[in-house]
């Protein structure tokens, strides 16, 4: 071998040495590049992962405090003199972190009043992270909920509703916190006017039943929370004996009564003159019976069992107006019937009763129970002047929902 290709060996040898070398170095850059990167990306998996945790307990600590301030109404006499509020509770009691705190305020501090609603700030801790959630609540009437049956509804053909008085604002509707199939049922002919809710994560397809042409002109949905309707207390009274009657008819006066069951047989009739309060047990209205709420009287009923309107009977209420009669049931309160032969105006709170409604005339009010069953060329109607949550207040909802931004 000459010298001339000698020297090219050697410097073939350095240009390979100095290329591994070059080759290295560059590697060595990209890996220490996806090292840094790679535990940049797990700063902020772990930064992100923090911010939802935070999330969950601010998330958290306002539903708390939404569930205490409606524990408060189911109490008597209502007192909120003191409200809920909460400092670094635990997520999980087994874990000191995630932590959350809470207060809640009136919506006006002017004039604090509970029907008034008021404003829960909740905030959620975990590591470096802060997340502060609010809502702002308003109060519901328990007949907010219009038409409700738990666990099923069914609207035979022809079925009329809507709202009255006409040209309120308030939208129609049924309810459901089932998720069965065809807990919700519409017969033949049926036009649907208003809005349709059904248990929460459940499918409002699958829930509907629309029978050959029944149509809904109106949204169908999921409710976001299941409902809680706790019995109403029974106020104290002292058995009474009913006044003896006169040509047939039997008045009470304005008072609160106590009777063991009340029977109002064919022909007979049961007036109510002023503001009367009544608990009993079973209450059965026979054929050709009748119970009159008179002009200036208001009935409010606490059944310990069945409420029965049969074929015939009659339930008037002079004042046109259902804030003036209403029904409220026990847990031994499993069935009501309306069958009467003239409108019905009132409203009925049983939530372990079926409701059957078959009557020559319309109901006008609202209905809270298990179920509701509308035969055939039944009507109807919610009363909106139910719709006043200081009468009869049920619970907070959240009307307005916002994150802060940290």
């Amino acid at each position: 071998m000459n010298e001339r290709e000698k020297n090219f060996k050697k410097h073939e040898r350095g240009s390979i040495v100095g290329l591994v070398l070059v080759i290295g170095v560059c590697l060595a850059i990209i890996g220490w590049g996806m090292l840094r990167m790679g535990f940049g990306s797990r700063v902020i998996s772990s930064q992100n992962n923090s911010i939802v945790v935070a999330r969950e307990a601010a998330d958290a600590g306002l539903t708390e405090a939404l569930h205490l301030l409606n524990q408060k109404l189911l109490a008597w006499p209502i007192d909120f003199s003191s409200l809920p509020s909460a400092m670094d509770v635990p997520l999980n009691p087994s874990s000191s972190q995630p932590t959350y705190s809470y207060e809640v305020v009136p919506n006006d501090t002017t004039n604090p009043v509970y029907y008034n609603g008021y404003t829960i700030h909740s905030t959620g801790y975990y590591r470096d992270q802060v997340k502060k959630v609010h809502a702002m609540t308003t109060l519901k009437s328990i007949w907010d909920n219009q038409f409700y049956g738990r666990v099923s509804i069914e609207l035979g053909s022809y079925t009329e509703h809507g709202v009255v008085p006409e040209g309120s604002s308030i939208v129609f509707q049924i309810r459901t916190d089932s998720d069965e199939p065809g807990a919700i049922k519409l017969h033949p002919n049926l036009v649907f006017n208003g809005e349709i809710v059904v248990g929460p994560g459940s499918d409002p397809e699958s829930v509907i039943s629309q029978k050959k042409s029944s149509i809904i002109n109106g949204p169908t949905y999921a409710a976001s929370e299941y409902m809680e309707f706790p019995f109403k207390t029974v106020p104290e009274v002292i058995d009474s004996t009913l006044p003896p009657s006169s040509g047939g008819i039997t008045t009470i006066p304005a008072g609160t009564y106590g009777f063991p069951s009340i029977t109002i047989g064919n022909g007979e009739k049961l007036y109510i003159d002023g503001e009367v309060t009544i608990s009993t047990g079973n209450v059965n209205i026979k054929n050709g019976g009748e119970i009159r709420v008179l002009e200036g009287g208001s009935l409010e009923l606490y059944a310990d069992g069945n409420f029965i309107a049969g074929n015939g009977s009659y339930i008037y209420n002079d004042a046109m107006d259902a804030t003036k009669l209403k029904v409220y049931g026990s847990e031994n309160c499993t069935k009501v019937e309306i069958k009467n032969s003239g409108d019905f105006r009132g409203a009925i709170y049983a939530p372990n009763a079926s409701l059957e409604i078959k009557n020559s005339g319309a109901v006008y009010g609202s209905f809270i129970g298990s179920t509701i069953d509308v035969k055939n060329s039944g009507q109807l109607f919610f009363d909106a002047s139910l719709s006043n949550p200081v009468e009869d207040p049920s619970y907070f909802a959240i009307e307005r929902w916002w994150e802060e931004a940290i």
